[in-house]
């Protein structure tokens, strides 16, 4: 978890469901390597159009990115080629091969292709032009302010991958992670309202929350909220992949169940032989999961991964709808508003 406090004097409101969204910045290493396969001294000065005059240090720190290779920048790297080389990169400009674009792209950053193309020298106006800008990272904040009035708390999983045989880290997560200094860099953010992430305006109101893996973090916050309105018919479905090393918030979910606050569900996909997920719990609770949405009005929310879990859940749930014979339920849900998305 990460707690962000805010600069004395700064006042803040927010609910849950937000999220907070920060502007990471690149590892000082990484540019500095950058710099030299590019042959620019880090000190040297560039007037940027959006950020004004600064190093070009400063630049490829704080506000451009450098981890991938675009178009406009394989374009223009091209002219600088011998023939040889270009030949078989402008093949992959080509719009038939999108697919293997895409794949070039995702495994070099930026000194990875000037180390293999040593020839690339551009003058820093250029990189200037073409280089993107580093964008915000959205975080579902973690936590309600009327439990902690002047902080925010994030969930934060420090990504890692290997491409070319080497191991790397997301921008984001590695400066939260491993630069930021606590208590000393000032981490520049701003609040993202979330008006379509509410929790019901009536406390008594039943919800159920679906958050596996990070996708947990909101829900902390909900029932923060919720436990100061003293509302507690509460169900949360959680999934990772091992119990012992990601059963983020443990402590927490478990006092809330002791006090008959909180209904638990969970599902550690690699904790036994067969895979078991979030959705295999719900089928295993279609009865009661049907009884809280049809007949108690609970409100559904869907938090994390929106290119697997999201969809394998929302067709878990139009499966539990037929087998209650209302196959539309699901619509019907989507129009009364009780049924909230937050996924990415």
């Amino acid at each position: 978890m990460v707690s962000l406090g805010c600069k004395e004097g700064t006042k803040i409101s927010y609910q849950p469901g937000d999220c907070l969204a920060i502007f990471p910045e690149n590892d000082p290493v990484i540019v500095d390597h950058t710099l030299s396969l590019m042959d620019i001294p880090g000190s040297h000065h560039v007037d940027h159009p959006k950020f004004g005059e600064l190093t070009i240090r400063d630049l490829l720190i704080r506000h451009v990115s450098i981890s991938k290779i675009t178009r406009p920048i394989l374009k223009e790297c091209l002219c600088h080629l011998p023939s040889e080389q270009a030949h078989p990169l402008r093949k992959l400009l080509e719009p038939s091969q999108r697919t293997s674009f895409l794949s070039f792209t995702g495994q070099y950053a930026l000194w990875d292709f000037l180390k293999e193309f040593p020839h690339v020298r551009l003058p820093p106006i250029t990189w200037v032009r073409l280089l993107p800008p580093l964008t915000p990272r959205y975080y579902s904040i973690a936590s309600a302010q009327s439990s902690f009035p002047e902080e925010i708390h994030l969930t934060v999983l420090l990504t890692s991958y290997h491409t070319n045989n080497i191991s790397r880290y997301g921008v984001g997560s590695h400066y939260l992670c491993k630069q930021a200094e606590p208590q000393q860099t000032p981490i520049r953010c701003f609040l993202s309202k979330n008006h379509s992430f509410r929790l019901p305006e009536q406390p008594s109101t039943p919800i159920i929350m679906i958050g596996p893996g990070t996708g947990v973090a909101p829900f902390r916050g909900f029932l923060q909220e919720r436990s100061v309105q003293q509302a507690t018919k509460n169900w949360l479905f959680f999934g990772e992949c091992h119990r012992k090393t990601s059963f983020y918030y443990h402590r927490f979910w478990e006092q809330l169940t002791q006090k008959n606050f909180l209904k638990l569900s969970l599902a550690f996909s690699r904790d036994q032989p067969e895979k078991i997920y979030v959705q295999h719990r719900m089928q295993q609770e279609k009865e009661l999961l049907w009884n809280w949405i049809y007949t108690q009005q609970a409100h559904v929310y869907i938090c994390g991964d929106a290119t697997k879990m999201a969809p394998d859940v929302e067709t878990t749930l139009q499966q539990i709808f037929a087998h209650y014979k209302h196959d539309d339920y699901l619509n019907q849900l989507k129009q009364e508003q009780r049924y909230h998305k937050d996924v990415y």
